[in-house]
Protein backbone atom coordinates (compact mmCIF):
# COMPACT_ATOMS: atom_id res chain seq x y z
CA UNK A 1 0.00 0.00 0.00
CA UNK A 2 1.55 3.29 -1.08
CA UNK A 3 0.23 6.58 0.23
CA UNK A 4 1.97 9.79 -0.68
CA UNK A 5 0.70 13.16 0.46
CA UNK A 6 1.99 16.61 -0.18
CA UNK A 7 0.38 19.99 0.15
CA UNK A 8 -2.67 20.03 -2.07
CA UNK A 9 -2.21 16.40 -3.13
CA UNK A 10 -4.82 13.68 -2.90
CA UNK A 11 -3.85 10.35 -1.35
CA UNK A 12 -3.07 7.64 -3.89
CA UNK A 13 -4.07 4.39 -2.23
CA UNK A 14 -3.17 1.23 -4.07
CA UNK A 15 -4.71 -1.99 -2.80
CA UNK A 16 -3.35 -5.45 -3.57
CA UNK A 17 -4.53 -7.03 -6.81
CA UNK A 18 -7.24 -9.65 -6.61
CA UNK A 19 -10.25 -7.76 -5.32
CA UNK A 20 -11.28 -6.90 -1.82
CA UNK A 21 -8.83 -7.21 1.03
CA UNK A 22 -10.24 -9.17 3.96
CA UNK A 23 -9.14 -7.96 7.37
CA UNK A 24 -8.60 -10.42 10.16
CA UNK A 25 -10.28 -9.78 13.52
CA UNK A 26 -6.98 -8.58 15.04
CA UNK A 27 -6.53 -6.01 12.25
CA UNK A 28 -10.12 -4.78 12.68
CA UNK A 29 -9.58 -4.39 16.41
CA UNK A 30 -6.39 -2.46 15.79
CA UNK A 31 -8.18 -0.07 13.43
CA UNK A 32 -10.94 0.53 15.98
CA UNK A 33 -8.34 1.08 18.71
CA UNK A 34 -6.49 3.59 16.52
CA UNK A 35 -9.73 5.44 15.72
CA UNK A 36 -10.70 5.45 19.43
CA UNK A 37 -7.29 6.80 20.46
CA UNK A 38 -7.33 9.53 17.80
CA UNK A 39 -10.85 10.70 18.66
CA UNK A 40 -10.04 10.73 22.39
CA UNK A 41 -6.87 12.76 21.77
CA UNK A 42 -8.77 15.37 19.76
CA UNK A 43 -11.55 15.47 22.38
CA UNK A 44 -8.93 16.04 25.08
CA UNK A 45 -7.34 18.87 23.05
CA UNK A 46 -10.76 20.50 22.59
CA UNK A 47 -11.80 20.14 26.22
CA UNK A 48 -14.41 17.55 25.16
CA UNK A 49 -16.40 20.17 23.21
CA UNK A 50 -18.20 18.48 20.32
CA UNK A 51 -20.07 21.57 19.16
CA UNK A 52 -19.45 25.30 19.31
CA UNK A 53 -16.26 27.24 18.66
CA UNK A 54 -13.10 25.11 18.58
CA UNK A 55 -14.98 21.82 18.71
CA UNK A 56 -13.70 18.31 18.11
CA UNK A 57 -16.13 17.50 15.29
CA UNK A 58 -14.77 20.34 13.15
CA UNK A 59 -11.17 19.37 13.87
CA UNK A 60 -11.94 15.78 12.83
CA UNK A 61 -13.81 16.90 9.71
CA UNK A 62 -17.06 15.32 10.91
CA UNK A 63 -20.59 16.47 11.57
CA UNK A 64 -21.43 16.63 15.28
CA UNK A 65 -23.93 13.79 14.91
CA UNK A 66 -21.34 11.59 13.17
CA UNK A 67 -18.84 12.19 15.96
CA UNK A 68 -21.50 11.32 18.56
CA UNK A 69 -22.34 8.12 16.66
CA UNK A 70 -18.69 7.06 16.47
CA UNK A 71 -18.18 7.85 20.15
CA UNK A 72 -21.10 5.55 21.04
CA UNK A 73 -19.88 2.87 18.62
CA UNK A 74 -16.35 2.95 20.06
CA UNK A 75 -17.46 3.22 23.68
CA UNK A 76 -15.98 6.69 24.21
CA UNK A 77 -17.45 8.62 27.12
CA UNK A 78 -16.32 11.80 28.80
CA UNK A 79 -14.23 10.97 31.87
CA UNK A 80 -16.37 11.08 34.96
CA UNK A 81 -19.55 10.55 32.95
CA UNK A 82 -20.17 6.85 32.49
CA UNK A 83 -16.59 5.71 32.01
Amino acid sequence: MDVGLGLGDVADLQLPAGGRHQLHDAEKASLAEAERAHIRAVLDECGWKISGKGNAADRLGLKRSTLQFRMRKLGIARPGRGE
